[in-house]
């Protein structure tokens, strides 16, 4: 016994502090005794396989259906603001480009928006730190800023893309599709963008007296 209390003594007489942690198997608290914050990063759930089988399956339509819609619409300012370009190409040309490149493109698109909005890595508990923190946040801005990029430009990629797989006999060139599916998307974005201010400011003007009762 006196052999023990002896080793746990300083040179100087003095008990040595211990630097053994006081919750040595609880991972949640650091060597000071304090719990740890949690991690305030989120996951998104995967979706099952048939969820996901469904998802595709309901997704693939979307994009030629969207270019044909940007291409038209392009298609069809263009010839109003007497373009000479687009006053001789019919505009069925335009449909046929957009329908292609959009099927070309539908499953692609839909394997990189997966890939984007469901990450297969899991977040690590230990990752509680800011600069995780910030990085995460950072990623996922940046994935709805591919997002909104890719949906305004879809009609572009898919109009230049169709022209280059369609036979030779097209009346369109890529340079034309790609420009009035430019367009096209950025007149429906544009628009779509106005109305949603609008309804939001005519919701704010509509919730203001309540909150000031």
């Amino acid at each position: 016994m006196s052999f023990l209390s002896s080793s746990a003594k300083s040179e100087s007489g003095f008990f040595a502090p211990s630097h053994t942690p006081l919750h040595p198997h609880n991972s949640d608290m650091n060597t000071a005794g304090e719990r740890r914050p949690a991690s305030r990063r989120s996951q998104r759930a995967i979706p099952s396989p048939f969820k996901a089988a469904a998802i595709l399956a309901a997704f693939l339509p979307i994009p030629p259906i969207l270019s044909i819609i940007y291409l038209v619409c392009g298609h069809a300012i263009l010839r109003a603001a007497h373009s000479s370009h687009y006053n001789v190409v019919p505009l069925m040309s335009s449909v046929r480009a957009a329908a292609a490149g959009g099927a070309i493109l539908a499953l692609p698109l839909a394997v990189l928006l997966y890939l984007l909005l469901f990450p297969t890595k899991p977040p690590n508990p230990e990752d509680f730190f800011d600069d995780d923190e910030d990085t995460g946040e950072l990623l996922t801005y940046g994935t709805y800023v591919a997002c909104a990029a890719l949906a305004l430009t879809l009609g572009a990629i898919s109009g230049a893309l169709g022209t280059v797989c369609l036979p030779a006999s097209s009346m369109i060139s890529a340079g034309q599709a790609a420009a009035a599916g430019i367009v096209g998307g950025a007149v429906l974005w544009g628009g779509l963008a106005i109305v949603a201010g609008m309804s939001f400011l005519v919701w704010l003007d509509h919730c203001q007296p309540k909150a000031d009762s």
